[in-house]
């Protein structure tokens, strides 16, 4: 469960840094916030498929995203809504991955057992 909540938080933590040390623009957030969406996504499923849907890691991890979505939805920034509606869309997915990921693992325990 541990690394479920240190998967997102790597690039939740990042995206801060950027933010509070001004290292790239907040007027224009959004271009750089789907690059780390896409690194955390990257990680996120690689890490899942790694651990073979394993319960701990996807509650953490939805846990994780669902609460960036919470977050984002309400921030002023330009961009923030669309932000959030990625990290919902990764959440979205992540679980529909893990839900494939489940389902292959129970049909290969009945096609060894049968």
């Amino acid at each position: 469960m541990h690394v479920g909540w240190l998967s997102p938080a790597i690039f939740l933590n990042t995206a801060q840094a950027i933010v509070a040390w001004r290292l790239l623009p907040i007027s224009s957030m959004l271009s750089w916030s789907l690059v780390l969406y896409f690194t955390a996504a990257v990680l996120l499923f690689a890490v899942n498929v790694g651990l073979r849907g394993t319960i701990g890691y996807i509650a953490a991890v939805l846990w994780g995203l669902i609460g960036v979505y919470a977050a984002q939805s309400r921030l002023p920034l330009p961009g923030a809504d669309k932000a959030a509606g990625v990290a919902l869309l990764l959440a979205a997915a992540f679980a529909a991955q893990t839900v494939w990921l489940i389902s292959k693992r129970r049909a290969l325990r009945t096609a060894r057992a049968g």
